[in-house]
């Protein structure tokens, strides 16, 4: 009997917001419809860029404001929104995949600094939501293609996508072959509007 929710960005112009939907099912199980539940609004000039999904249903999402991204990470439950803002002003972020397991979530994405191909980058989360800090771990390696829309499937090991003039192609990566710079961040409690 648990319910199940949708969650939408919406980018107008310089407007950006996430709506939050319930499915409606028959007793089928069958999807009949969607019922609005909560919109979020992001600041004004802010955009939302990418948007996850961990397994206890805590939103993830890049929010580009100008040339900075930050993660937002959203509790629907406890209506809590938290941000880890990224350390490089010239950073660019997409791509972002979420992967839950245990006691922790981990949030990937593709960034590219000037000068570099896209990398992959992450941290790891505590699904209680009670630390006050990450470790960043951005890759520092280039590869040619660039590392576009990481995806952890095992342990140590990402998917990712690389593009060539002649097409695209799937690679996999071992994560402890590459080299990392790991960066300590602070989380942020982040205010914002929510509505029903």
């Amino acid at each position: 009997k648990e319910k199940t929710y949708f969650a939408s960005v919406y980018n107008v112009s310089v407007d950006s917001c996430i709506k939050i939907f319930e499915v409606a099912k028959n007793e089928k199980d069958k999807i009949t419809g969607l019922n609005f539940i909560e919109k979020i609004e992001i600041p004004f000039g802010n955009s939302v860029v990418s948007l996850g999904c961990d397994k206890n249903g805590i939103l993830y999402f890049l929010q580009k404001n100008g040339m900075a991204y930050s993660v937002n990470v959203y509790n629907f439950t406890s209506k809590e929104m938290r941000q880890v803002v990224m350390p490089y002003e010239r950073m660019e972020i997409q791509g972002l995949s979420v992967c839950s397991a245990n006691e922790k979530t981990e949030v990937y994405f593709s960034y590219t600094l000037p000068d570099t191909m896209p990398r992959v980058g992450f941290f790891e989360m505590a699904n209680q939501n009670d630390s006050e800090n990450v470790i960043l771990k951005l890759c520092q390696n280039d590869f040619s293609g660039g590392m576009f829309n990481p995806i952890k499937i095992e342990e140590n090991q990402i998917i990712y996508i690389a593009e060539f003039l002649a097409g695209n192609k799937i690679f996999k990566a071992d994560l402890a072959k590459l080299d990392f710079e790991e960066i300590p961040l602070k989380i942020i409690s982040e205010g914002f509007t929510s509505s029903d």
